[in-house]
């Protein structure tokens, strides 16, 4: 709290060791209905108004005349600065008189450029130079669009630069936590394809920027940024913030899908915010009366949202809504007590501001807290699900094998059944050539046992695979994924060829590489005319680390767009009966979670290139 005396006398008597001293009480004020009045007459008026003790005035829309006295109650010279407390008010016009007779005249505010100002400051802000006992009458003009702060801080110089210097050390420690979890949002964001994320980010930058301008700190920074967007920035931050909190409500709470009904008042005061957007351009740029209006309006839109989303917060059970909910009552402390100051139903204090700031950072936190929960929901959900799918795929690619050698086993089954049927019949009514047809047909029944046996073991041996990473032969193991589609492939006229290096060795999961495999081989025979020269052609090319494989069929390419939606669930270029869109999202999920790989596809000239790289 900033000292201040009482004397008897109007003037403020600044003894050799006071160093800040709050001129409020000092402060005799009179409001320009008319704007007829000039310094002269306020210099010379008897009717003006003391100030209270907080120096503040509610928005009348016109101008504020003050009057202040000082005399150096010392020996020695005074350097002073006399500062508003309020940044960002439009104009303020200093005039300084010595023995009634003006002898400086200063302009400040933000709606100035920089280059007119001799001192440079968050503040209007200027320097006062009082030789011993020297006596001076300031004479202020104030005009703003809201609240008005009609008197002075007064501090030595170097007190002054002491005090800035903190602020400003605070300041930048402020932001950089603000830029830090900009930062923090947009790569979660990146991570996550989480949109809440996104909308936090921008509430940090809208919030950055907002405390930027309503701190001064913009203005005092001189780097060209338009006057009237200075100003239109804390003006029109409490909408634009109120709209991105009711975005993130939206998206938080799946309100679309989960909400519909509330959807509509949400979208309504989106609306109502937007169109008091336009009017703030409208007031700022066109016609400034309109900030009479305008200014309680403003407050109440911003509460009404607030009032929305701690409803919504109360009602809508979801994870980390509790947290949420926190937030918005903390804004809503906040922002009434602010709101109720700029209608001067309570006074108002500077620390109001930082009131907003804090609970604005409080509630940035709180949002985190509560989407990071809600996202770690989902991971969990989506590891389990994921998971499950890897298990799924194992089951799956078993069942489609076991359906291949199904195919396999027709054939020798056939004959087979034909020779136990010749010889049941030959050992009942021709016993006596029954040596000679078991010497005929035995041969026969071998070979087809064998062909099955061969068949049984090539699917043990791809299914005795332990989930786990070992050195394998992708050549082998490439060609007992085609063993097992022999028959298919056969039925479609596929030649399937293959240029992989003999001595080539992997160390990674085979069982994984053999499902990747099959999904691509049996997708290319699906889509295969029999009658065609059908053909597909394997390719693995060893750099370094990395392995990449390229597999091309002629089966007449992907008709899907675009192309990469074929990874999606669901989605599929065949028939309902013939398939269900998982097999290639099914293979883009083991190569990126389990083989720790991409890939890629495009279409040929009569077919698909698939391009696969991973890890050795």
């Amino acid at each position: 709290m900033l000292p201040w005396m009482l004397f008897a006398s109007d003037v403020l008597m600044l003894k050799e060791d006071i160093k800040r001293v709050n001129a409020s009480s000092f402060t005799y004020f009179i409001q320009d209905k008319n704007s007829e009045l000039n310094a002269s007459d306020i210099l010379n008026s008897s009717t003006l108004q003391r100030s209270t003790k907080d120096g503040n005035q509610a928005n009348k829309q016109t101008p504020f005349w003050s009057k202040l006295k000082l005399q150096n109650d010392s020996n020695r010279s005074r350097t002073l600065i006399l500062h508003n407390p309020q940044a960002g008010i439009n104009y303020i016009d200093v005039y300084i008189y010595k023995k009634g007779i003006l002898t400086k005249s200063i302009l400040l505010g933000d709606m100035r450029e920089q280059k007119n100002r001799t001192f440079i400051n968050r503040y209007s802000a200027f320097e006062l130079l009082l030789d011993p006992y020297e006596e001076i009458t300031i004479i202020s003009k104030l005009d703003n669009f809201s609240v008005v702060y009609i008197a002075w801080i007064i501090k030595d110089s170097k007190i002054f630069m002491e005090d800035e210097s903190k602020f400003l050390t605070i300041f930048s420690l402020v932001g950089g936590v603000l830029i830090l979890f900009i930062f923090i949002s947009f790569i979660f964001y990146f991570f996550y394809k989480k949109i809440t994320y996104l909308i936090i980010g921008f509430y940090i930058i809208l919030s950055f920027l907002y405390q930027f301008t309503i701190q001064g700190v913009l203005y005092m920074l001189d780097i060209g940024v338009n006057l009237e967007f200075n100003t239109f920035i804390p003006w029109a931050g409490s909408q634009l913030g109120a709209i991105l909190l009711l975005l993130f409500s939206y998206h938080f709470f799946d309100m679309k899908q989960k909400y519909k009904k509330s959807t509509y008042f949400l979208k309504l005061l989106v609306l109502i915010n937007i169109l008091i957007l336009f009017m703030t351009v409208y007031a700022l740029l066109i016609d400034e009366t309109y900030f009479i209006m305008l200014t309680p309006i403003f407050g109440l839109s911003y509460l009404i949202s607030i009032l929305f989303m701690i409803v919504i917060g109360f009602y809508m059970k979801e994870i980390g809504s509790k947290y949420y909910l926190l937030g918005q009552s903390i804004m809503l402390f906040a922002l009434s007590i602010h709101q109720l100051a700029l209608l001067h139903i309570i006074e108002f204090y500077s620390f109001y501001r930082y009131i907003i700031t804090m609970a604005v950072i409080i509630d940035i936190i709180l949002l985190f807290i509560a989407q990071s929960l809600k996202t770690k929901r989902h991971l969990n959900k989506l590891y389990q699900a994921k998971i499950m799918l890897m298990e799924q795929s194992r089951f799956a690619s078993m069942g489609q094998a076991i359906g291949h050698i199904t195919h396999q086993w027709k054939h020798p089954l056939t004959l087979m059944g034909t020779s136990v049927s010749l010889l049941e019949t030959i050992l009942r009514h021709d016993k006596k050539n029954t040596i000679m047809h078991l010497e005929k047909e035995l041969p026969s029944m071998t070979h087809s046992i064998e062909h099955m046996k061969k068949t049984m073991i090539e699917l043990s041996h791809y299914y005795s695979g332990k989930l786990e990473r070992i050195d394998f032969s992708p050549r082998n193991t490439i060609n007992n994924s085609i063993a097992l589609l022999s028959a298919k492939s056969t039925l479609k006229n596929a030649k399937i060829t293959m240029d992989i290096p003999k001595d080539l060795e992997i160390n990674n999961y085979e069982h994984i590489f053999s499902n990747i495999i099959i999904v691509l081989i049996d997708n290319s025979l699906d889509e295969f005319k029999s009658q065609n020269d059908n053909k597909i052609h394997i390719s693995i090319e060893s750099h370094k680390k990395n392995i990449n494989l390229k597999y091309i069929d002629n089966a007449g390419g992907i008709k899907i767009k675009p192309i990469e939606k074929v990874f999606d669930y669901f989605v599929s270029s065949k028939e309902k009966s013939q398939g269900h869109g998982i097999g290639l999202a099914m293979v883009k999920m083991l190569i990126e979670e389990r083989l720790d790989g991409k890939i890629g596809v495009k279409n040929s000239e009569d077919g698909v290139v698939f391009e696969i790289c991973f890890r050795k």
